[in-house]
């Protein structure tokens, strides 16, 4: 048998030692990793109510005219429109994240007072963690503010990822809008009341006619969209229509959605408070013809 010299074994033992060092050894390589893309997320996190999301939503259905103060705020993708009820659990959840995370919780989802009463320590746990990720220092503030960050992280996922939950992604709410005529309808009101004689549909019959002949003139690409609405823009107008053999054609007719609006609908359109003449087309086929470029939006900035 062969016995191990006393240098050997204290070798093998400082090897073990060191190898138990490093199994030991923090990592703050991967702590920092993990770190950054929590804070991603959190930091832009942001609520939105309904007169915010209101706002937002309108800024985009008129290519920007109507303003949104919040546009370079933050990034879209770490907004959320809280569309549950007033009152119910899932929108006092949402509030209750954002309180405890530590950004500012719009009017309207007010935190309710026992959510805030048991929330007793509010930490800024994403400057915590970054500070001792920079210092590469293990403090037992720092732990309990990693264990906080990633418990709410991990509400945050919850409500983010279920579709159930009551908010949705701006970007979300957004995506399904893009066929929207909600603006069409508008500018469909302004310009009846500017050329018709009575906003009742038996008067609307030359007002429809202009309308509509302006509409086909700029699909046909015979009379240029006024900007930033795209020609696809003016066409939602006159939709497509299918021929006896169920091929698409092109319309030729203002659509029944637009026709149909009674004289109550188009009052209401007519009160809105954004989307005014300003951020809307020209209301007659004159003003197409003399101007190319949008008219500012005084007012609303």
């Amino acid at each position: 048998m062969r016995c191990r010299s006393y240098k050997s074994k204290q070798s093998e033992n400082e090897l073990d030692r060191n190898r138990s060092s490093e199994d030991n050894a923090i990592d703050w390589i991967e702590i920092e990793k993990r770190f950054r893309e929590i804070q991603r997320n959190l930091e832009g996190f942001e609520l939105l109510d309904d007169s915010a999301y209101e706002r937002v939503r309108l800024n985009y259905l008129t290519y920007g005219l109507v303003d949104n103060p919040m546009q370079t705020k933050f990034d879209y993708g770490a907004a959320f429109y809280i569309h549950a009820p007033v009152g119910s659990m899932t929108r006092e959840l949402w509030a209750g994240l954002a309180y405890e995370i530590g950004i500012l919780v719009p009017e309207s989802l007010k935190v309710p007072a026992h959510t805030a009463a048991n929330v007793m320590d509010r930490m800024d746990v994403l400057q915590i963690a970054a500070d001792a990720i920079a210092q590469r220092k293990m403090t037992q503030l720092f732990i309990t503010a990693w264990a906080r960050l990633h418990a709410l992280y991990e509400r945050y996922c919850m409500l983010s990822l279920t579709g159930e939950a009551g908010g949705v992604t701006i970007k979300q709410a957004l995506a399904g809008m893009t066929k929207s005529v909600e603006v069409q309808k508008h500018w469909y009101a302004h310009w009846i009341r500017a050329n018709a004689p009575s906003l009742t549909p038996e008067f609307r019959g030359i007002a429809v006619e202009s309308l509509r002949s302006l509409c086909v003139d700029i699909r046909r690409e015979r009379l240029a969209p006024w900007g930033p609405y795209p020609k696809d823009w003016f066409a939602r107008l006159i939709p497509d229509v299918k021929d006896s053999s169920g091929r698409v054609a092109s319309g030729e007719d203002i659509g029944d959605n637009f026709i149909k609006l009674g004289e109550g609908a188009i009052k209401k359109m007519l009160r809105h408070p954004l989307l005014t003449p300003a951020v809307l087309p020209p209301l007659s086929r004159t003003e197409f013809e003399q101007t190319r470029r949008p008219r500012g939006v005084a007012g609303l900035r």
